[in-house]
């Protein structure tokens, strides 16, 4: 919370799974709003829907604890889009179906038709690019891969920050699961796919990685605490 506020953020998003073990209803107060108290009572922090919150009434105690966006045809706080300084962030429900025949997954094609070029940042939980050992394959990596790139891509989605992993990632500009351009590429400052952070070291020991991937521009180096 203090290096937060040392560089004196406009607003901060969130990747999920602020409150552990299981977004129970009374740890909201000591594990998220006191330690935070100074941060969110200056900034807006715009908090994604992570699978540990999910353990508690299917993520009821998240939902009561925030006031959030509720800008889809559903009204629901668990996905949503905002504008801020230029950049259209949305932030995405990774829990739930992303399938293309999901309300939430045709609200994402629809938002993302608005935006015209305009920067554009995504957010969610799950991590479709990871080399951590215990979620690398994890399920929701495939889908997102499969019905959410797609559109990242279709649509010049620029950076898509995701959590879950305890380790920081962060991909070349990828197209089709295959890095489209790298640093020493003067086609990199317009890269023509979406950058992907993960960043999940916000508490938790974190993770050793299980491999190295091509894809990945940095990873951090990862312990496991026993």
């Amino acid at each position: 919370a203090a290096r937060l506020l040392a560089v004196t953020p406009d607003l901060a998003i969130h990747a999920g799974d602020a409150v552990y073990e299981s977004g129970e209803a009374e740890n909201f107060d000591p594990r998220y709003f006191q330690p935070y108290a100074s941060l969110v009572s200056r900034i807006n922090v715009y908090n994604a829907l992570g699978n540990h919150e999910m353990f508690t009434l299917h993520g009821q105690p998240y939902v009561d604890a925030f006031y959030l966006p509720s800008n889809n045809p559903e009204g629901t706080e668990r996905y949503y889009s905002f504008d801020y300084g230029g950049v259209h962030f949305i932030c995405l429900d990774t829990n739930q179906a992303i399938d293309p025949e999901s309300a939430q997954r045709r609200w994402l094609e629809s938002d993302l038709a608005t935006m015209g070029g305009a920067w554009t940042v995504v957010f969610h939980h799950h991590s479709p690019y990871t080399t951590s050992w215990n979620h690398a394959y994890d399920s929701e990596n495939t889908a997102i891969r499969m019905h959410l790139s797609p559109l990242y891509e279709r649509y010049g989605v620029h950076l898509v920050v995701t959590g879950h992993s305890h380790c920081y990632e962060r991909t070349y500009p990828v197209r089709g699961d295959e890095v489209v351009s790298r640093a020493e590429d003067p086609s990199y400052v317009d890269a023509q796919g979406p950058i992907y952070i993960t960043t999940g070291g916000g508490g938790g020991g974190l993770y050793p990685r299980d491999a190295t991937h091509p894809n990945n521009e940095f990873q951090s180096v990862y312990w496991q605490e026993f």
